[in-house]
Order: C-alpha cells, then structure tokens, then sequence
C-alpha cells in the first residue's frame, strides 16, 4: 500500500484554535486593552510560518495536518513544545 493510501488507526488533533485565543489575550494585556482581532493572530502566525492565512485555518479546523517544520514553527510562535498544540489521537479500525 502506498503512503497516499495508507490507513493509519490515529488521527491527529490540535489545540490551536486554543493557543491563538490565549495570544490574542496576551496580546491586548500588552496593548493595554486595546482591540486585538483573532485574524490578526492568524496572520501573524502565518507570517511567521511562512504559510497562507488559509493554510493556518484549515490547520486549525482539521482539515490539514501541517508539515512538521510548520508544526515546529507554530509551536516557536507560541513559545511551546510542539506536543502541546499537536497530539495522536487513537481511532478505531475500520475492517474492510
């Protein structure tokens, strides 16, 4: 079997929509207050992964799993250890 077609029995999850809602708080403790908008956060982000804002948001809904290096780089973004943001997730085997 090929990897493009590979069944693999876990999934992987994240926790960025998470960590971009605790930046963002970050961000407007240091602003003082001032408005800071998740869509900034996002953008940032991507500018700093040097990937699309698009990129970011179908990462962070789960429709794509980011290279590693991306996941190295959200992880740098936040200041975190990768794992804290990406983790394995068991799944149940389907027979066919």
């Amino acid at each position: 079997m090929s990897s493009r077609n590979a069944k693999y029995e876990y999934t992987t999850v994240n926790d960025l929509k998470h960590h971009i809602t605790i930046k963002k708080a970050e961000k407007v403790a240091e602003k003082g207050g001032m408005q800071v908008l998740i869509r900034d956060i996002e953008e940032e982000l991507a500018a700093h992964c040097q990937v699309t804002r698009d990129t970011i948001l179908m990462i962070k809904r789960g429709v794509n799993q980011p290279s590693l290096a991306v996941a190295m780089k959200i992880a740098e973004y936040f200041n975190t250890p990768v794992e804290s943001v990406f983790k394995l997730k068991d799944s149940e085997v389907v027979d066919e």
